[in-house]
């Protein structure tokens, strides 16, 4: 082997490192949508992902339709599933902080129901702003 022939394989390195990674994770979020009600640990979830994955593949292959832009379009699929629930649950997170946050500030001229029921009468309110 020569020199030169080492040098010319080396980009291919990052290309394989990539494949394996890419591999592992979509086995991994496969076994987590597969598993997503029950307390396992992330072993499991990747074993059970990767017998999925496995066998995901070997359909594509017996129908023909197993190629590389087959193969990204399924790990793009399942990795931007995963991460699309994950960005709707810490919004769920967020939005239900803000919801249950009090209004607080110098310009909050809402009132809560209970003044409301206190002053008895909308008509004293008239110098104030009040929404239910």
């Amino acid at each position: 082997m020569r020199a030169g022939d080492y040098n010319d394989r080396l980009p291919i390195l990052p290309s394989i490192l990539f494949g394996a990674f890419f591999t592992l994770a979509v086995a991994w979020m496969l076994g987590n949508i597969c598993l997503h009600r029950l307390p396992v640990p992330w072993t499991i979830a990747l074993a059970v992902g990767a017998a999925a994955e496995s066998s995901i593949v070997f359909l594509l292959l017996v129908c023909g339709v197993g190629n590389r832009f087959t193969f990204i379009l399924l790990g793009a699929d399942r990795v931007s599933m995963y991460l699309a629930g994950a960005a709707l649950a810490f919004y769920a997170a967020l939005y239900l902080i803000n919801a249950l946050a009090p209004e607080v500030g110098a310009g909050c001229h809402r009132l809560s129901p209970g003044a409301h029921v206190r002053i008895r009468a909308l008509g004293r309110l008239s110098g104030r702003v009040g929404f239910l």
